[in-house]
């Protein structure tokens, strides 16, 4: 059975969002104190923690209106996760405060680009779970679980391992994910009416 076909695709949806929040939750436990080790001020800490949510915040319109006007939300995906899994790599290289700042913005862009794509998918993709309300309740115990995989994750890894062996996990199964996306099975948009004004 080919892993495209429509009967997988729920599973591989589900599994590219455990990952795409995974990957922000594991950051949590010691994103303060890596921007305070490369010598970051109060201020320079919470802007950094906040950067990457501000980032979002900027590009998740534009680039949700692209997604429909093209409705290619399964490439969009990715891109999406290509650029996270090169924005977890490139955590491991900072030296100052100022090149953190500047990977939480390309990690926030990764994430503006994704978290609609997953989003949009799993109101559309055909679901065992038929009801909308049903879905979204899966896709919040989703997030759930990521957030105590990642927090577990984050916390463990760098307290036994240091911090390049987390950004180097993640950004492994990033391109894991990057990969999977492929066989989902997208639905097609519905055909737009010739009568239609718009």
């Amino acid at each position: 059975m080919e892993l495209s076909s429509v009967k997988w695709t729920p599973l591989l949806v589900s599994i590219i969002t455990v990952i795409i929040y995974v990957d922000t939750f594991s950051l949590h436990p010691f994103l303060a104190t890596y921007a305070m080790e490369l010598g970051a001020t109060p201020l320079i800490v919470g802007l950094v923690v906040a950067l990457y949510s501000l980032t979002e915040d900027i590009f998740e319109p534009p680039l949700g209106y692209i997604m429909d006007k093209l409705g290619r939300r399964k490439l969009l995906l990715t891109i999406g996760l290509m650029i996270d899994a090169t924005a977890m790599i490139l955590y491991s290289l900072p030296e100052a405060p100022e090149q953190l700042l500047a990977v939480r913005m390309l990690h926030g862009v990764g994430g503006a680009m994704a978290g609609p794509a997953i989003m949009s998918l799993i109101a559309d993709v055909p679901h065992p779970l038929a009801r909308m309300g049903a879905r979204m309740g899966l896709y919040g115990s989703t997030i759930g679980t990521s957030a105590i995989i990642g927090w577990f994750l984050g916390g463990t890894l760098v307290a036994r391992m240091g911090y390049a062996p987390l950004f180097y996990f993640i950004s492994s199964l990033l391109l894991l994910a990057a990969l999977l996306s492929r066989f989902i099975a997208e639905p097609l948009p519905p055909p737009r009416s010739r009568l239609s004004p718009h």
